[in-house]
């Protein structure tokens, strides 16, 4: 299927989550166990009251546009899907964050209003990907088509209905998953039986998913 939008703040289907985890990160994340490990936050630690979540940051992280990652980049991009008004339809996933508070430049605290022992998990998810705040202000509505994350992959170009395509993120923080080649395609194409065609014909390397 193709992507409904770029924007990790106002996606719902999981089609388009496939895109969009090659573009971005969270300050956590799952492994295949689905244990909770450090992304761009390198550690945290939680208050004796469990209100307050205080994470520390990666201070070698640049977003795709040369925007630098912050503690002040994360509070943009938290306040934003939980601001009623710009309307994001996965809202809710980070309702019980209260407010959120730049510490120092690579220190940000999130407080609740009552415990949350799912908070990491939260944070985990898709809607808490981190957005370069400077995509944000110039693309406005249209950053769903103009996206800018931290991830292996970069943006290219999207032709809908048919072809997405991404490059590798030469600056990419993390040498684990840096990117093994330069160029990657994503093709559309919506018939089981063509997809495996296609692949047996060699036209692409791999499809998902496999029926």
């Amino acid at each position: 299927a193709d992507a409904s939008t770029f924007d990790p703040h106002f996606c719902t289907d999981s089609a388009t989550e496939i895109f969009n985890k090659n573009m971005y990160n969270g300050l956590v994340k799952f492994n295949s166990d689905m244990e909770i490990l450090p992304d761009l936050a390198k550690d945290w630690s939680v208050s004796e009251d469990g209100l307050t979540w205080t994470f520390n940051l990666r201070d070698d992280v640049a977003f795709h546009d040369g925007t630098k990652f912050n503690a002040e980049a994360v509070k943009v991009c938290l306040d934003r899907i939980r601001n009623p008004d710009v309307g994001s339809p996965v809202r809710t996933s980070l309702q019980p964050i209260a407010t959120v508070e730049v510490v120092s430049e690579y220190v940000v605290s999130l407080s609740t209003e009552v415990p949350d022992g799912a908070m990491l998990q939260r944070l985990a998810g898709p809607a808490a990907f981190m957005i370069s705040p400077a995509a944000i202000e110039k693309y406005g509505a249209d950053l769903g088509a103009n996206p800018v994350g931290t991830g292996p992959w970069k943006f290219v170009s999207w032709d809908r209905g048919n072809s997405i395509q991404f490059e590798a993120f030469d600056g990419y923080f993390d040498a684990s998953r840096k990117a093994a080649i330069q160029n990657l395609e994503f093709v559309m194409i919506p018939e089981g039986s063509t997809r495996t065609m296609s692949l047996e014909a060699g036209d692409v390397d791999f499809v998902y998913p496999a029926f």
